[in-house]
């Protein structure tokens, strides 16, 4: 939990979104209506699925990422709600939910609010952090062994820092934990800019390895990674030059030196490349471990909207700047809006993610939030074009303000902070399913969405013609022939194109039908 001070700050700005959102919505809404009459086109929705809606009393508003064990069993936390009304940790399975601890005033020591992920070594023990809490109410360190919580550390507001809001990363040896706190360190708890930490996974050895200055980032509130020669790269949310946050490197000091060095790899300026990464940063690497990329997300900036971007950052050849590319700029539609969570890496180079506002239901509402897809794609003027996989519509979830977990089946879990179908209580969040996408459960949604647009002004001749593009794509497909497939998909992207140049479609909805195809494509060239 965000300390007071700032949570008034935090909520003003909550509310100006919701107004804002509000009144953009409507007025695009309005807009695609008046345009030709032509209704939204419905985005191709991917399989999803409420695995849990919270009640309050068993938990609510998660705001982590879900990690799983073996058996395929999810765990992750919750920041509010449970018996003592201060957030659980939890294992949801085929049985349902148990709560592995619910935390309380009763006993403040253990921690209160836990709202990061989870992290697991190679026993099945859990570890994470509470943002309050603790012996010096600041928040602790944790670790779940079968059903004992044990605090491994207590934060003291001091040097050590104060409020970790972010999981914490293990290191290969599986002893040894990265993580930061989002304030104290320089200075008391609410003046600090936090710190980076590391200790044990017995609990001991607890050591600051860096302290932010403000100048230098501040705030860090996403996970670490940590790279073969033991650096670690994060984010700030806030703080550098322009208060807009910053990508950063830390280096392990030399023999004797008390404190890691820092290294700003990009700051963000707070305008249209992008403000307050808020998560950290998804590596692309080598054949040999090294990293030849970072992606992430941006809450504000990317575009003059300020409606948050995601990034990538090229490392330079040899020496200099490392190089920052927008892949895509949100703008408040049907791809949603204020992306707080961090991304998620396929094998075919395509990065998911979800934002805590906006997207377009099928049928044309406002949407809670969405999970997207961003795939490599050579016609777009960044590379990349973005799928909405799931739009939220507040029954089934609102808000995702977490990342996405990715099983080895290639399906996705979250959970999103509010909404839900309860069957008692108030709704509380949820935790939900998007089942792994094939080209063909892509190609069957395209037709069912080109089917959908018979009552606009298309030509039915055209309209023909895109399902037979997508017809015989889809038998290409189910005979191996993956080549062919993509020439029909390719045209039937041409054929789109050549609509909305006409004036039938709109941008918006040729995007919607352009952006899945590109995806399927990706996935067949991937294919063996």
């Amino acid at each position: 939990m965000i300390p007071t001070t700032k949570i008034c700050w935090l909520r003003l700005r909550s509310n100006q979104e919701v107004k804002y959102w509000n009144a953009r919505s409507a007025l695009a809404i309005a807009s695609a209506a008046l345009l030709m009459g032509v209704a939204a086109a419905p985005v191709a929705q991917a399989q999803f699925s409420t695995l849990y809606s919270f009640s309050g009393s068993d938990g609510a508003n998660p705001q982590s990422v879900l990690i799983t064990d073996t058996p395929g069993n999810l765990y992750g936390t919750t920041a509010n709600g449970g018996s003592g009304n201060y957030g659980i940790v939890f294992k949801l399975g085929t049985s349902g939910l148990t709560t592995l601890n619910a935390f309380s005033t009763t006993n403040t020591s253990a921690g209160l609010s836990p709202q990061a992920g989870l992290v697991m070594d190679g026993s099945g023990n859990l570890y994470g952090t509470t943002a309050n809490g603790g012996t010096n109410s600041c928040g602790t360190v944790f670790k779940i062994a079968g059903a004992t919580l044990q605090t491994l550390y207590s934060f003291g507001c001091s040097t050590d820092g104060a409020n970790p809001q972010a999981a914490l990363t293990l290191d290969p040896t599986g002893t040894i934990l990265y993580g930061t706190t989002a304030y104290g360190g320089l200075n008391p708890r609410l003046s600090g800019f936090g710190t980076v930490f590391t200790i044990s996974t017995s609990g001991t050895g607890f050591q600051t390895l860096y302290t932010f200055t403000g100048a230098d980032g501040a705030n860090s509130t996403g996970t670490l990674i940590l790279d073969s020669a033991g650096n670690l790269y994060g984010t700030t949310a806030y703080g550098g030059s322009y208060q807009a946050g910053n990508v950063f490197e830390l280096t392990p000091p030399p023999q004797g030196s008390p404190q890691w060095s820092i290294t700003q790899l990009y700051v963000f300026a707070g305008t249209t490349d992008g403000a307050n990464p808020y998560a950290g940063v998804t590596p692309l690497l080598d054949a040999n471990g090294n990293i030849t990329a970072l992606f992430g997300t941006t809450v504000y900036g990317g575009s003059s909207a300020s409606l948050g971007s995601i990034f990538k950052l090229t490392p330079p050849s040899a020496s200099g700047a490392w190089t920052k590319t927008i892949l895509w700029a949100f703008t408040g539609g049907a791809d949603g809006a204020k992306p707080y969570g961090g991304l998620i890496l396929d094998p075919a180079g395509n990065l998911d993610g979800t934002t805590k506002l906006g997207g377009l239901t099928s049928s044309g509402a406002v949407g809670a939030g969405t999970v997207f897809s961003l795939s490599p794609s050579s016609s777009a003027p960044t590379g990349y074009s973005l799928t909405t996989l799931h739009t939220f519509s507040v029954s089934d979830g609102a808000n995702p303000y977490a990342g996405l977990y990715r099983d080895s089946l290639g399906n996705l879990y979250g959970t999103t902070l509010n909404g839900g179908s309860p069957s008692s209580g108030v709704a509380s969040g949820t935790v939900f399913k998007i089942a792994a996408q094939t080209p063909q459960t892509i190609i069957q949604g395209l037709i069912n969405s080109v089917n959908g647009m018979s009552g606009n002004p298309l030509n039915s001749g055209g309209v023909t013609s895109l399902v037979q593009h997508l017809q015989h794509a889809y038998r290409l497909v189910y005979s191996g022939n993956y080549s062919g497939a993509i020439v029909k998909l390719q045209a039937f992207i041409n054929e789109v194109q050549g609509l909305e140049g006409a004036g039938l479609l709109t941008s918006d909805q040729a995007a919607s039908l352009i952006n899945p195809a590109q995806n399927a494509i990706n996935l067949l060239t991937a294919m063996p």
